[in-house]
């Protein structure tokens, strides 16, 4: 059924649509071959509940409603128009720099202790555990990383590529981008940073396609830094893994329908239904932690119910297979998050405005395609490709990237 539903995107999709940046072909794909993975059970793999599955399906078909509901709204009501107006946007760059330098000093210390950890031999995988498994009580620490270190960071490498491709080209954002994705690779041993920069970089080369004149060798210059990206990547997952690289790619892809089925089991156990908290958590976070904090109030019982669930799935580890010791984290799905907030209702209402809003963003990329939308874009797509993790709206840093995004974008008349 995905594999109709997808060929049917395309089919269905104008000319112009027609690419792995359009959040419908890439979340229909990406389900495809998660379910495509689950069904194989290799690796002993448990085998998940067809409940389960048909709830999945359930939220993906409504992802692919409301993409086809926004993509109705373009061409008959409420149609995206192209921007006339005698104005653009542009970076505030001298402000790019100074946040850039402020992420580098942060993360400068802990990625050199890193460093020296692994020339003397420690592997990624066991820096990556003790970073996990840590827990900073400093207040103003914690502050300064969720609130302020980890959303610019997350916001520069957005914006360096987007002005990499389609803005003024600035070699020192970009290299400041790139020396902070390199810190931050080895402060937590974590692989997200190089996968989210080959991921803007393949939606740059996107957007760049329909720019008339492009020089071929431009195009190999930027598919450069994708390739040195990748390797990496490759590099950062063999030195992480105990077990083979293809076991452990097949997991990170396939296991996701086997922790949701887990979670949704603890969430029915518990009662639990939290209208909103979960799914929107990187939302509600900041505003309560700074009213929790100036006045000295205990959280709200249901929202401290919700965060609590939410970190379990992160610190607790769940056996995946049927004899053995693999565990995983983390992976729920942007799913769980809705059917945490109202089951299957939440669901499909869940899936159905994320849907609506990734093709609604899109079709304006594509059509307007100034470095504000494609900002903004670009962040969300990222969200969109991992959300077989979790859905991106329950971090918040993750929130707070599109607000300092927003501040660093200005307007000008031409």
């Amino acid at each position: 059924m995905l594999l109709v539903i997808f060929i049917l995107s395309i089919v269905l999709s104008k000319k112009r649509f027609r690419n792995y940046a359009n959040p419908l072909i890439l979340f229909v794909f990406l389900w495809m071959m998660i379910f495509y993975l689950d069904n194989l059970r290799l690796y002993d793999l448990k085998v998940v509940d067809d409940e389960t599955i048909s709830i999945i399906t359930i939220g993906i078909i409504s992802f692919v409603i409301g993409a086809f509901l926004a993509s109705f709204l373009d061409k008959y009501r409420f149609s995206i128009k192209e921007e006339t107006e005698n104005f653009s946007y542009i970076f505030r760059y001298r402000t790019l720099y100074v946040l850039a330098l402020i992420c580098i000093v942060y993360f400068f210390g802990e990625g050199v202790r890193s460093l020296i950890l692994i020339l003397r031999g420690v592997s990624l995988d066991s820096i990556r555990i003790a970073v996990q498994g840590s827990n900073d009580s400093d207040f103003i620490k914690n502050i300064m990383s969720n609130f302020i270190i980890w959303p610019i960071s997350y916001m520069l490498e957005s914006v360096a590529v987007v002005d990499y491709f389609l803005g003024k080209k600035d070699k020192l954002l970009f290299s400041l981008n790139i020396v902070i994705i390199f810190l931050r690779v080895f402060a937590d041993a974590g692989r997200t940073p190089l996968m989210d920069f080959a991921l803007y970089m393949l939606l740059g080369m996107v957007y760049i396609s329909d720019e008339k004149k492009v020089n071929i060798w431009d195009k190999v210059k930027k598919y450069k830094y994708l390739l040195l990206g990748g390797i990496l990547l490759v590099i950062a997952t063999i030195s992480r893994s105990s077990t083979t690289v293809w076991r452990q790619l097949y997991f990170y892809f396939g296991m996701s329908p086997v922790l949701f089925d887990y979670w949704k089991g603890q969430v029915d156990m518990n009662s639990l239904m939290t209208y909103g908290y979960t799914s929107l958590n990187g939302i509600f976070f900041p505003i309560i932690y700074v009213i929790k904090n100036i006045f000295n109030l205990d959280y709200p019982s249901l929202f401290k119910a919700s965060y609590d669930m939410i970190a379990r799935t992160v610190s607790d580890w769940v056996l995946i297979i049927n004899q053995g010791r693999t565990t995983a984290n983390a992976y729920v799905s942007l799913f769980w998050y809705f059917y945490t907030d109202a089951r299957e209702y939440g669901i499909v209402v869940g899936s159905m405005v994320y849907g609506f809003i990734m093709r609604r963003v899109y079709a304006k990329s594509i059509i307007n395609k100034n470095i504000k939308i494609l900002s903004i874009y670009f962040l969300l797509f990222q969200g969109l490709f991992f959300s077989f993790i979790r859905f991106p709206f329950s971090k918040a840093y993750y929130v707070l990237a599109f607000l300092y995004m927003l501040f660093i974008i200005k307007k000008r008349k031409c």
